[in-house]
C-alpha cells in the first residue's frame, strides 16, 4: 500500500512524526527498537466543491526502521484505512489533528501537518514547490494528471 495521489480526489492534507529510538527511557517502544515514524493522509473521492458534510478516507501507517537507508530499505510498515462520515473538510482536519497530537505525544513528539487543502494538482504543485523535511520526492517532475504514490 502507498498514500496514492490520484487525479478527481480532494486532499485535506498528510499529518507525521518522528517515534524516537527505543532506549532505556523508552522501553515501551516495542517495535520501534530502530525508530520510526508515523504519516498519515485524509482524502476523499472526486470533489464535488459543495462542501457538504461527506465520507473521507484516512489511510495511515508507521513504518519501523531496520536500517539507515531511505529508499531500497528494509523498514517494515503496517498500513492501515479507516472512514469516517458526516464531516466537513474542517471538521475533519479538527479531528485527525486531535488524534494524531494524542499518538505523537505519547512518544514524546509533536506532529508536522502538510496542509493541501485541494485536488491532485494542487497536491503536487504543493509537494514539489516546497515539500516538508520528512516527503521525500521523486527526482524528476511528476506529471500532472497521473497518479503518483507516496511511501
Amino acid at each position: 500500500m502507498a498514500f496514492d495521489i490520484t487525479p478527481g480526489n480532494y486532499y485535506i492534507g498528510m499529518w507525521y512524526f518522528d517515534i524516537p529510538v527505543k532506549t532505556e527511557q523508552f522501553p515501551e517502544l516495542g517495535p520501534f527498537g530502530k525508530g520510526g515514524n508515523f504519516n498519515s493522509m485524509v482524502w476523499r473521492e472526486k470533489d464535488d466543491g459543495g462542501g457538504a458534510p461527506v465520507d473521507w478516507i484516512l489511510d495511515y501507517r508507521f513504518r519501523y526502521y531496520r536500517d539507515e537507508r531511505i529508499h531500497d530499505h528494509e523498514d517494515e510498515m503496517s498500513w492501515m484505512r479507516g472512514q469516517f462520515t458526516s464531516m466537513t473538510a474542517e471538521e475533519a482536519e479538527e479531528a485527525v489533528s486531535n488524534w494524531v497530537k494524542q499518538c505523537a505525544a505519547s512518544v514524546f513528539e509533536i506532529y508536522d501537518f502538510f496542509p493541501i487543502h485541494g485536488d491532485s494538482d494542487a497536491f503536487l504543485k504543493r509537494a514539489t514547490g516546497a515539500p516538508p523535511r520528512w516527503m521525500h520526492t521523486p527526482k524528476k517532475s511528476p506529471t500532472i494528471g497521473e497518479v503518483h504514490r507516496i511511501f
